[in-house]
Formats: structure tokens, C-alpha cells, sequence
């Protein structure tokens, strides 16, 4: 598939999700009853939801199924087996996290994941990705529990997780919002006698309040000291962030009268599953998100055109600088947050080692040094593979002779 069609699959994947999350946004969610959103008991994440916390991907879809371990006696017990099929989409995963803490215990990728028997994956190359016999099987067990040697198993700590959260992620799915397959069937055993049992009653992830993921990102914000743009490594914890996914974050304070103006020489990405691991990143992406964590806008690795010198070049301000920003030789991105704080989030995917770009490279951001706001800036580690930029004023924009300028200006 070339990236002409990720395009189109992504703009029919929006399409066919818009409807189905308004065909259930009014549900009420009982967690009594396993069984209440329009996707069977996984509750729904879609990037493209004004109300899906945590900094998600504009372009990424999460399905999370969660029970509280110590509901009573026995639930410390209840093991998972998932079976679904391989999502046509470039990336899905499936993340363990404790949905009170929003940190990864433990993944597993896409080109990973054993198929059951008779079943090929797709995201291996050589694989057709048109393959229709694509089905595999997920084991979720504390430790004590041998998992079926067909499945992809998931072992955790009996004590690390309360509340137990399954969380599958497809990037770019094409097609409708579960990437084209059916939504993968849950259901429960008894580790000790291996017996089917009743599905817990479902802990809402949706109750966690989003104050609390306010509450992590804050201190971000006291990197906003001139106009300049520096963006830092984040651990992604909290956040529950992707095991395969690295960032780096920026926070900007914008008006209306503000453009924001960046550049970053971009990693190289797939065209098709038979470039997999053959690339410097599986996917990459630019987000905006708003001080509340939800993303109002994203912009994904093959919508953004490579100038002659080889970067990538972004403006960022209202809908009156768009030509403009076109004449200059911009990729121009409406500026949607909803409050005058936000951030940009770039995001790189399965990264290979040897990039010279890779984020891993960057220390985590801390307040332990004032000077870190300077110090810890990602350009100081990975030069231009970081993105940077300038923030300027709408005016000055116009003129073309200020901020981080295409060449031929």
C-alpha cells in the first residue's frame, strides 16, 4: 500500500468512526453489566473523540476491557483469553496496564503475535496483508497460570495490578474504526481449575477523572519561558502510553494572533507491511493537545510534504494564514486546542536502534536543574532529528522573514 492509500484509509477510517461513536455516545456505562458499549464489552478510545484523555494519537483507536482484581475472593483468580484477527491497519498492540497508575506492564507488538494454528499474521513481511485466515489468541494471567503454547501470553505479578486493563490499539485502521475485523471475544477461566467463568463486572477506565491527567502533565508547562520551542523526552507514564511508542513533548502558550513555525529532518516509515522493520520508524506524527490532555488535531508522517533540503516544515496559527503558509512552503496546520496552554506531541513508533534520530537518546525530562529547560532541550542530543521552532506573531509571519523559514525564502 502506498501512502496515498494510508491517506484514503485513514479519511474513511474517520468517516465510518465519527458515525459509530455517535451512534453510542449517549450509553450510559453500567459496570454491573460487561456488555453495554457498541463494541461488546470493550470500552471505546477513539482519537478522534474531543473527550479521549492521555495525549492520544489523532489517528489511533484504543479498546480497553478492565475488572478489579480484589472485587471479592475469587477474582484474583479470573484469567483472559482473547481471540480476535490481525486489524488491517499499520500498527496494533495490546498493553496490560493497572488502570489506576496508566503505566505499562507489559506488550506485545503487532509483528510479534503468534497466529493460531492454520493463520498467518500479516504484519510479518513476506506475509500477504490481504490474508483472510489472520485469527490469534491472548492469554492475560497472574503469575501460577501456564498459558496455552498456541496463545500470546501476558504474565504478570499477582501484586503489581488491581485493576486488571487490556488495552488493544490500532493505528491507521483502515476501513471503520476496529481496523475492518470483528471486535476480538473476551472470556474469563479459573487459573487454578482452567473452568470458563462469567466476565468480571467491568471497571470503567471512563471514570478516571481527568483532572488526573491534568494533574501529571502540569509541570510541563513551566518549560514556557521565550518563543522558542523546545521539546523534551516524556517517559509517557501516567499517561498510559504505549510501550512501543517514544515522545517528545513542547508546551506553548498560543493567541490568536500567534503562528507557531517548525522543523525537524523526519525518520524514515513504511509504505507497505513488507517494509516493516526496514525503516527508521514504523509510524510517526504530530499532535496538538490541549491542557486537558485530548487531542483536537493531529498530522501523520505521509500527509506532511519534504521540502528540497529534507525537513519538514510546519506552520501553525489560524485559518487566515493558510496560503500563506503554503506560498512559503509550509505544511500548515490549523491550530485547534480549545485554551490558551497546549502542547505539540511528536510521537515516533518502533524505532529502529540504529536510527540516529532515536528519541532513547534524549534523557527524560526533569526540574532537578533549572537550566534543564535549556539543558534537556531533544536538539542538544539528536540535532535536527528533534523538532524545533520559533513562535511568532501572525504579522510577522505574513512578511515571511521571521521564524523557521523554508528555503527559496
Amino acid at each position: 500500500m502506498n501512502n496515498g492509500m494510508w491517506r484514503i484509509a485513514a479519511v474513511l477510517w474517520f468517516a465510518v468512526s465519527v458515525s459509530l461513536f455517535m451512534s453510542g455516545c449517549t450509553t450510559e456505562y453500567d459496570d454491573d453489566d460487561p456488555i453495554e458499549t457498541p463494541y461488546g464489552v470493550w470500552e471505546d478510545f477513539l482519537g478522534q473523540d474531543p473527550d479521549t484523555p492521555a495525549l492520544p494519537d489523532y489517528f489511533a483507536n484504543y479498546f480497553a476491557y478492565a475488572f478489579d482484581r480484589e472485587a471479592d475472593s475469587s477474582t484474583a483468580y479470573v484469567g483472559l483469553r482473547i481471540v480476535g484477527e490481525f486489524g488491517y491497519a499499520r500498527y496494533m498492540s495490546y498493553n496490560i496496564y493497572d488502570s489506576e497508575q496508566g503505566t505499562s506492564y507489559g506488550a506485545v507488538t503487532d509483528f510479534q503475535m503468534k497466529p493460531l494454528p492454520g493463520n498467518v499474521n500479516p504484519f510479518v513481511p513476506g506475509n500477504s496483508f490481504q490474508a483472510t485466515n489472520r485469527q490469534y489468541a491472548v492469554t492475560v494471567a497472574p503469575e501460577g497460570y501456564t498459558a496455552n503454547s498456541e496463545d500470546n501470553a501476558f504474565i504478570f505479578a499477582n501484586e503489581a495490578i488491581r485493576y486488571l486493563t487490556v488495552v488493544l490499539r490500532y493505528y491507521l485502521p483502515q476501513g471503520n474504526a476496529i481496523a475492518n475485523v470483528p471486535i476480538p471475544a473476551i472470556e474469563a477461566f479459573d487459573i487454578r481449575t482452567g473452568h470458563k467463568l462469567n466476565l468480571p463486572a467491568r471497571h470503567s477506565v471512563k471514570t478516571t477523572s481527568i483532572e488526573v491527567f491534568q494533574e501529571r502533565m502540569r509541570p510541563l508547562f513551566n518549560t514556557i519561558v521565550d518563543d522558542t520551542l523546545r521539546f523534551y523526552h516524556s517517559v509517557g507514564g501516567g499517561q498510559f502510553n504505549c510501550a512501543d511508542n517514544l515522545y517528545l513533548i513542547n508546551a506553548v502558550e498560543m493567541t490568536s494572533n500567534d503562528v507557531l513555525t517548525l522543523r525537524l529532518f523526519p525518520p524514515t516509515f513504511p509504505s507497505d507491511n513488507s517494509e516493516f522493520g526496514k525503516t527508521d520508524v514504523r509510524y510517526w506524527s504530530l499532535n496538538q493537545g490541549n491542557d486537558d490532555t485530548t487531542t483536537p488535531l493531529g498530522i501523520f508522517d505521509s500527509e506532511l510534504t519534504v521540502s528540497s533540503d529534507g525537513f519538514v516544515y510546519v506552520a501553525i496559527g489560524n485559518d487566515s494564514i493558510s496560503l500563506r503558509a503554503e506560498e512559503l512552503g509550509y505544511n500548515f496546520m490549523p491550530w485547534r486546542a480549545q485554551t490558551t496552554q497546549g502542547t505539540l506531541l511528536y510521537r515516533n513508533m518502533l524505532t529502529d536502534p540504529k536510527y540516529a534520530g532515536a528519541i532513547s537518546q534524549v534523557p527524560y525530562l526533569n526540574f532537578n536543574n533549572p537550566a534543564n529547560v535549556y539543558l534537556l532541550d531533544a536538539t542538544n542530543y539528536i540535532g535536527n532529528h528533534a523538532p524545533t521552532g520559533r513562535k511568532v506573531s501572525r504579522t510577522d509571519f505574513i512578511s515571511g522573514l521571521a521564524g523557521i523559514i523554508p528555503p527559496g525564502n
